[in-house]
């Protein structure tokens, strides 16, 4: 289903630091994450998401939000992590409005995606994957963002 919507905003929720990981593996065509400024502060990963081209926001200043924009203008979907940060509870928690203001300002339109059991591999806090465990990504269909 994803590959029919084409260049979208991924809507998606975070419970886990492997989520990055699951979806970086998994999901079709070219996209790139929306992360705050704070996540280039970790090891590997910072380093990493400059490199790939991912968009860096400053929430703050909302300094950023714009080159979201841009990749949006290239057929390039965007995945937006809309809590704002990893919960480890499992539950879903209020979203960030950068989301929905990425696919109000390019037209594009948003799937949501919920993500199950990352918090079960890679628990906060914790330095290792643990074994045995599943994440599961269940796709809405695409919703309009006019």
């Amino acid at each position: 289903m994803l590959e029919r919507a084409g260049p979208s905003i991924i809507v998606a929720n975070h419970n886990g630091l492997f989520d990055i990981f699951v979806l970086a593996a998994w999901l079709p065509g070219d996209f790139r994450f929306v992360a705050k400024k704070e996540v280039l502060r970790i090891p590997v990963i910072g380093p990493a998401i400059r490199r790939a081209g991912h968009v860096v926001v400053d929430r703050a200043s909302g300094m950023g939000m714009r080159s979201a924009l841009g990749l949006a203008a290239r057929s390039t979907s965007n995945v937006v992590f809309a809590e704002g940060h990893r919960f480890g509870d499992g539950a879903i928690h209020d979203f960030k409005r950068g989301a929905a203001w990425i696919a109000l300002k390019s037209g594009l339109p948003c799937v949501p995606l919920a993500i199950g059991g990352g918090a079960d591999v890679f628990p906060r806090g914790t330095w290792y994957a643990r074994v045995g465990r599943t994440i599961t990504l269940t796709f809405g269909a695409p919703l309009a963002a006019d």
